[in-house]
C-alpha cells in the first residue's frame, strides 16, 4: 500500500512535468492545451503535498494526520479536473469556483506543514514545546485564513502577519534545535568510552590507583 501510493504520486508528478513541458516547448496555446497546463499545475501541487502528508503515514498515532491530508489533495485534485474539463474557461473562475478552490489549497497546504513537522521525533521538552506550538499557529492561521474567504477579516491583517512570522519562525528553530539536541548527544561520550579513557590515565600513571577507583564508581553511577 505505502509503495503504490508513492508510485502513484510520483507518477503524478513526471506525467504533470512532461505535459507542462511539452506545451511550452511546442508553443501550443489554445483552449484544449490552456486546460491541460492548468491541469498539469493543479496535479504537481498537490502531488508534493500529498508526499508531504505521506512522510508520517506509518508513524501510528500520526497516521490519521497523513490520511486526512491525502484524501483532501485528492479531493482537491478531482475537483479541479472536473471542473476545468466541465467548464468553458470564460466562465470557470467564478466566485463559487474559487471559494472552494482556496479552501482546499489551504487545507492541503495546512496538513502538509503539519505533517512536516510531526517527522520531528524528539523527548526533548524544549523542542516539542517548540513543535507544538507552531502546529497550534499553523492551525490558527489555517483557520481563519478559511473563514476570511466567507467573511471580510481583512482588519485582521495584524493578526495574519504574527502567526505567518510565527509559524516561520517555529518552523526553522524547531529541526535546528532537534539536530543540536541530537548532535551534543552524539558528541558527550558513553559510560564505556569513558572508562575506557580513565583506564589509560591510570596505565600512564596520570592518577592514582584510589582516584581510579573513585572516578570509576562516580562514571558507573551517572544516569543515562
Amino acid at each position: 500500500m505505502k509503495k503504490l501510493i508513492i508510485r502513484l504520486l510520483v507518477i503524478a508528478l513526471i506525467v504533470s512535468a512532461a505535459l507542462g513541458i511539452g506545451i511550452v516547448v511546442l508553443d501550443i496555446w489554445n483552449d484544449v492545451t490552456a486546460k491541460v497546463l492548468f491541469t498539469t499545475f493543479d496535479a504537481f501541487g498537490y502531488s508534493i503535498l500529498g508526499l508531504c502528508c505521506f512522510t508520517i503515514f506509518d508513524k501510528g498515532r500520526k497516521k490519521i494526520v497523513s490520511i486526512i491530508g491525502m484524501i483532501i489533495c485528492l479531493i482537491s485534485i478531482i475537483y479541479s479536473l472536473i471542473h476545468v474539463w466541465t467548464f468553458d474557461l470564460d466562465t470557470l473562475f467564478n466566485g463559487t469556483y474559487w471559494r472552494i478552490s482556496f479552501s482546499l489549497i489551504i487545507l492541503s497546504c495546512m496538513f502538509a506543514h503539519i505533517s512536516l513537522m510531526l517527522l520531528i521525533n524528539s523527548k526533548d521538552k524544549t523542542v516539542n514545546i517548540f513543535k507544538n506550538l507552531t502546529i497550534l499557529f499553523i492551525s490558527l492561521f489555517g483557520f481563519f485564513a478559511l473563514i476570511s474567504i466567507d467573511f471580510d477579516l481583512n482588519m485582521w491583517w495584524q493578526l495574519y502577519a504574527i502567526l505567518l512570522i510565527l509559524i516561520v519562525a517555529g518552523t526553522i528553530t524547531t529541526p535546528l534545535m532537534n539536530f543540536s539536541k541530537k548532535d551534543n548527544k552524539q558528541i558527550e561520550p558513553d559510560k564505556y568510552t569513558k572508562l575506557e579513557q580513565l583506564k589509560k590515565l591510570l596505565d600512564t600513571n596520570a592518577i592514582s590507583e584510589e582516584e581510579y577507583i573513585t572516578e570509576k564508581e562516580k562514571i558507573l553511577n551517572e544516569k543515562a
